[in-house]
């Protein structure tokens, strides 16, 4: 209970960065906020939290804690930038969603620290199912720069993660399910973030 504790306090100040980061990049530079609004980054960075943790709860508990800070500070600093307070539902509707992806992801770069492949095929899809996603929504410009980029990530993933190597062939295969699995699951947070009010990109 210990270690699960002190990991979930270890996880508060990269989910803080990464609020501060998301929502500062779109005042640095217009073209930084399609980056800044791709959801897939928070999910690896609960993979890789989780990764650092070892044990499953506890990469659960830090990935799920991450995103749930990460999500206050975009927020508070969202709404102390616009002085209003009536983005509260969305950000209820947004943490709702960072508790579960956060778990979720978190559980399986431990589970993937242990040595299972299948982490790896669901954190490519999450990136690729985003991808296609957005390219449906987002302009194509956006679509053949920043969406690119996701695929390639995608790509890349189980040749640089799977271990051992002999591993990789069945890895590309659940890859394109998780794909398919990751674009639909993208589609209803999308969707419920909307039904509370959200306009983002």
């Amino acid at each position: 209970m210990r270690r699960v504790l002190l990991t979930g306090l270890a996880a508060v100040p990269a989910g803080l960065a990464l609020g501060v980061v998301t929502q500062g990049v779109d005042h640095v530079d217009v073209r930084l906020r399609w980056v800044g609004a791709l959801g897939v980054p928070w999910l690896a960075l609960a993979f890789g939290l989780g990764a650092l943790a070892r044990a499953r709860t506890a990469g659960a508990v830090s990935g799920a804690v991450a995103l749930v800070v990460a999500t206050g500070a975009w927020y508070a600093l969202h709404a102390a930038s616009m002085g209003s307070i009536r983005v509260a539902p969305v950000a209820l509707a947004w943490a709702t969603a960072g508790v579960a992806s956060g778990a979720v992801f978190g559980f399986l770069g431990a589970h993937w620290r242990a040595g299972h492949v299948a982490p790896v095929a669901l954190m490519a899809g999450a990136f690729a199912g985003e991808a296609l996603v957005l390219a449906t929504e987002w302009p194509r410009h956006v679509a053949v720069t920043v969406l690119a980029a996701e695929i390639a990530i995608a790509a890349m993933l189980p040749f640089l993660l799977t271990r051992p190597a002999r591993a990789i062939p069945l890895v590309l295969a659940l890859t394109a399910v998780a794909t398919i699995v990751m674009g639909t699951a993208a589609e209803e947070v999308r969707a419920m973030a909307r039904a509370a009010g959200w306009r983002g990109l």
